[in-house]
C-alpha cells in the first residue's frame, strides 16, 4: 500500500483474492458503516513508521493488506510495547468485508493519506482507542483525544523499547539463522542433528520459529545465550 493524499473511488476488485483469506470477500455498500480498522506491522515496520520512513503497509509478500476491528483477539501476545496502526477514515481504504469477522482487507495499490493514519500505544486498549478517536480524522486530533503531551511521551518511549528489541534481535539472529537454516533444510541429517542440539540445550522449533517480540524476555535470553554457544563452537 502506498501512502499518499488520493481519495479512492471504487478501488480494486479484491474477489480473486479469496484463495488467500478463505473466504468469500464482499466490497463494503457505499452507504455502509465502518468502524476504525488497526493493523498490527511488526517491531521494524513500527520503528519505520514512528520515524516516518515506511512506505509500505503490508508485509513483502502479501498480496492484500490485512485489517482489523478492535473486536479481534490476537492469537498471540507481545512482550515488547509494540503498538498498532490506526486508520481513522477506513473508508478510504475501500475495504472490503474478508469474509471472516473482525477482519477487512484492501488492496495494496490503494492511495491513503499519511494523515489520516495514527499510532496507537500498546499500553491502550484498542477498544478504548476506538472510544477515545471517535470524531478524530487526522493524526493531529489523534494525539489531542490520546493526551497530547503523555501521548508524545509513550510515543518516544516505544521508539527507544522497539530500537532496543530490533538491535537485540538483529544480532541474536546471526547466531540463529545458520541453525535455523539446518532446522528447516530438506537434508533430514542436518534436520534431526539441528532437533538434537535444540533438545540438548533446552530449546526448542519455536524458539527458533516465533517471532522474537512474542518471546517472554526471559526466554529470549536463554535463546540468545545457548545460540550464540552454537556459533561460537
Amino acid at each position: 500500500m502506498i501512502m499518499k493524499t488520493q481519495y479512492p473511488e471504487l478501488g480494486e476488485d479484491l474477489s480473486r483474492f479469496r484463495y488467500h483469506t478463505g473466504a468469500t470477500l464482499r466490497r463494503l455498500a457505499p452507504d455502509e458503516p465502518c468502524r476504525l480498522l488497526f493493523r498490527d506491522i511488526g517491531p521494524v515496520a513500527m520503528a519505520d513508521f514512528l520515524r516516518g520512513r515506511l512506505k509500505r503497509l503490508a508485509g513483502p509478500f502479501a498480496p492484500i493488506l490485512y485489517t482489523r476491528t478492535a473486536d479481534y483477539r490476537e492469537p498471540y501476545v507481545d512482550h515488547e510495547p509494540i503498538g498498532r496502526l490506526v486508520f481513522l477514515q477506513p473508508r478510504l481504504l475501500s475495504p472490503w468485508d474478508s469474509g471472516v469477522a473482525t477482519i477487512y482487507v484492501a488492496s495494496l495499490k490503494q492511495c491513503v493519506d499519511p494523515h489520516t493514519i495514527g499510532f496507537i500505544p500498546a499500553q491502550l486498549a484498542l477498544a478504548d482507542a476506538e472510544r477515545r478517536l471517535d470524531g478524530a480524522a487526522d493524526v493531529l486530533s489523534l494525539r489531542e483525544a490520546l493526551g497530547g503531551r503523555s501521548y508524545d511521551e509513550a510515543l518516544s518511549e516505544t521508539i527507544a523499547a522497539l530500537d532496543r528489541v530490533n538491535a537485540e534481535h538483529a544480532e541474536t539472529e546471526k547466531w540463529a539463522e545458520p541453525l535455523r537454516r539446518k532446522l528447516q533444510s530438506r537434508c533430514r541429517k542436518e534436520t534431526e542433528g539441528a532437533k538434537e542440539w535444540l533438545a540438548k540445550h533446552g530449546l526448542s522449533e519455536s524458539d527458533l520459529c516465533t517471532a522474537w517480540h512474542h518471546l517472554p524476555r526471559t526466554r529470549r535470553a536463554l535463546v540468545r545465550e545457548r545460540v550464540k554457544e552454537a556459533h561460537l563452537c
